[in-house]
């Protein structure tokens, strides 16, 4: 009887382990801090259950780029374990999964993810989530027979790179046999063309007429374009997808400045391994290297960066698109204490689609930031104290050209999911 109490006994207390590290490794996904939840889950996996460890695993592979991995988990959590998931880990699942399929440019499984989300799950997502997942919705509705993007590497590729008016990185890219500038935009989760381009260089243009939000708050809308053929240097692209964005929506009249469009992450993440040399060139390798710093995360389309800051490994955007650094609101929960009582506000513009919208917020004198061992400092970095999109940010804040361009080199592995600066 002891012996059988015992062991009943130890069981409840493994559960009540399980059920523990389950609900703080589950808080800790739902904040999208996907640096700290790998972190948690590597030091307590051998605690938790099979399920956990698969339901768990499955999420981290799908932010960490390990998308087939991700989605081999999903399909044997819910062919093997469906009844021992509760609803709301059933929805992060089929979102991971869904996810998965856009980002291996597996079109019709994603509508099919993304619809079964909207049918089943509506009920207990908040409204930005259900918007966003409407858009998506429109445009893979678009793109269901649409193949899948690639990119053929012709050799190591060396690319030249010059800076607009803006002060904002831009490549040449060829479609046909002409050559125009689009920026290289780390931080966008989606490539954009203007309409014009996109009518002269004969791309088929699909009618979604789906709503984008800028940083300004504006909305716009959209189509969308797949574009057969495109090189840039020795990189051949082939079925790459655009955003298309009426001319008036891309241009700031109040700074005369227009973009054509922009070569963003689900493109430059196909490369595997880029290398922006600030001063004049982009360096992509034929074969990528290995690097073991896995400090690239990615949410839902969005690159997400691991940032040290006043002791603290927290997520933010990276977006060589910014000309300067940026914190957002949870930073300023965070710190609000010291930041209230040290700082002045102010106002100032942004300028994104849609126009220019004012915002005020704190000015922070200097902050120390570092990527991967790589340190700089920051000087008078726009503080939010409130939210600045529709969907709230839950990274920490946004790194610009303003910490990047303190080094000679930034490289971009998304195949080793490693972000680092140096100056060789």
């Amino acid at each position: 009887m002891l012996i059988n109490c015992q062991f009943g006994c130890n069981r409840n207390n493994q559960r009540q382990i399980d059920k523990k590290i389950s609900a703080l490794l589950e808080d800790v996904y739902v904040q999208e801090n996907y640096f700290k939840l790998k972190q948690l889950f590597e030091k307590h996996q051998e605690e938790l259950s099979r399920v956990e460890k698969l339901y768990f695993s499955a999420l981290i592979n799908n932010a960490f780029y390990d998308h087939k991995t991700s989605n081999a988990d999903i399909d044997r959590l819910l062919r093997r374990y469906v009844r021992k998931l509760n609803e709301t880990k059933l929805m992060h699942l089929h979102k991971a999964k869904f996810m998965n399929h856009y980002n291996l440019y597996e079109y019709k499984n994603a509508l099919a993810s993304c619809s079964l989300l909207i049918a089943d799950y509506k009920h207990i997502m908040d409204s930005a989530a259900y918007v966003n997942l409407f858009n998506d919705e429109k445009i893979l509705s678009a793109l269901r027979s649409s193949p899948r993007q690639e990119i053929i590497k012709n050799g190591d590729s060396w690319i030249e790179m010059r800076r607009d008016k803006m002060g904002l990185l831009n490549i040449s890219m060829t479609i046909d046999t002409d050559s125009i500038d689009f920026l290289f935009d780390t931080g966008s989760s989606f490539s954009f063309i203007k309409r014009s381009i996109a009518e002269n260089a004969g791309l088929s243009i699909f009618d979604v007429n789906f709503e984008v939000e800028g940083a300004t708050g504006a909305v716009v809308v959209c189509d969308i374009a797949l574009m057969p053929k495109f090189s840039i240097g020795n990189l051949e692209v082939k079925n790459a997808v655009f955003w298309v964005f009426d001319d008036k929506d891309v241009t700031l009249p109040e700074y005369d400045y227009s973009v054509n469009g922009a070569i963003a992450f689900p493109i430059i993440k196909s490369m595997e391994e880029v290398h922006i040399i600030f001063e004049d060139s982009i360096f992509v390798p034929r074969v990528p290297e290995e690097y073991k710093f896995e400090n690239l995360a990615i949410n839902d389309l969005d690159p997400v960066l691991a940032v040290i800051v006043n002791g603290d490994t927290l997520p933010y955007y990276f977006d060589t698109g910014s000309a300067f650094s940026s914190l957002y609101k949870p930073y300023y929960d965070k710190f609000s204490e010291e930041i209230d009582s040290t700082y002045e506000q102010f106002s100032f513009n942004i300028g994104s689609l849609g126009g220019v919208r004012e915002f005020t917020c704190y000015i922070i004198d200097s902050l120390q930031m570092e990527v991967a061992g790589s340190s700089a400092v920051v000087h008078d970095i726009e503080t939010h104290t409130e939210f600045i999109y529709k969907d709230p940010e839950k990274v920490y804040g946004n790194l610009g050209q303003d910490f990047v361009l303190q080094f000679g080199r930034m490289v971009i592995s998304t195949k080793c999911a490693s972000v680092f600066l140096s100056n060789h």
